[in-house]
């Protein structure tokens, strides 16, 4: 199980006077563990879709249109398939105060190299990490509902531990998915968009 130091130190503040919380190292492992050249899901047809990593993104910039004033890591993987237009699901960690960070697990689609929200759909679903939990790597977040099973079998295969993340947020033009199946080893195993198809987690 991943933890956390109760105070972010481990950064100077030098690297942007306007940013005042940062990551510590710990934190960014959870990011790092789900970083894979590319993942492959499949649906109860038999069609497969591949995705491939964009990278882990490591922003250091206040951003005043965010309301971010906290280090932000990123990690998107795109569809290569064809499935969805510029289809990405992926992960945000940030440092929301000296003691505390949130992960965000993201699917998002559309035209996304406009800058105006009315251009994607996208669903986000949102824990604080707490490092101090020592049964638990994520502690609730008030409006979000999950629930947590000791083993789902989806059709690639038994997973353990895994979160099932309900009712997202939404953002852009509106909701993209009803729900996903996350673990805390491979990440996103499991999602229902919201045309109704369910893709799961080929295992590597």
């Amino acid at each position: 199980m991943l933890t956390g130091s109760a105070c972010k130190k481990e950064e100077p503040k030098t690297l942007d006077p306007t940013v005042i919380y940062f990551l510590t190292l710990k934190e960014k492992t959870i990011i790092e563990q789900f970083s894979h050249g590319t993942l492959h899901f499949i649906d109860t047809t038999g069609t497969i879709i591949e995705f491939s990593s964009d990278g882990i993104k490591d922003t250091k910039t206040y951003s005043p249109s965010e309301g971010r004033r906290g280090e932000l890591l990123s990690l998107y993987y795109t569809c290569q398939s064809g499935y969805l237009p510029t289809f990405k699901i992926g992960y945000q960690l940030e440092a929301i105060s000296d003691t505390t960070s949130q992960i965000s697990i993201v699917n998002i689609s559309g035209w996304l190299n406009q800058p105006s929200e009315l251009s994607y759909y996208a669903s986000f679903f949102a824990f604080k990490v707490d490092p101090a939990n020592q049964d638990s790597l994520f502690s609730y977040i008030p409006n979000f509902t999950f629930n947590i099973f000791d083993t789902v079998h989806l059709s690639t295969g038994n997973f353990f531990n895994v979160y099932y993340l309900k009712v997202p947020k939404t953002f852009g033009l509106g909701p993209l998915t009803n729900y996903w199946y996350f673990n805390i080893n491979y990440g996103i195993i499991g999602f229902e968009n919201i045309d109704g198809r369910f893709w799961s987690l080929i295992k590597n």
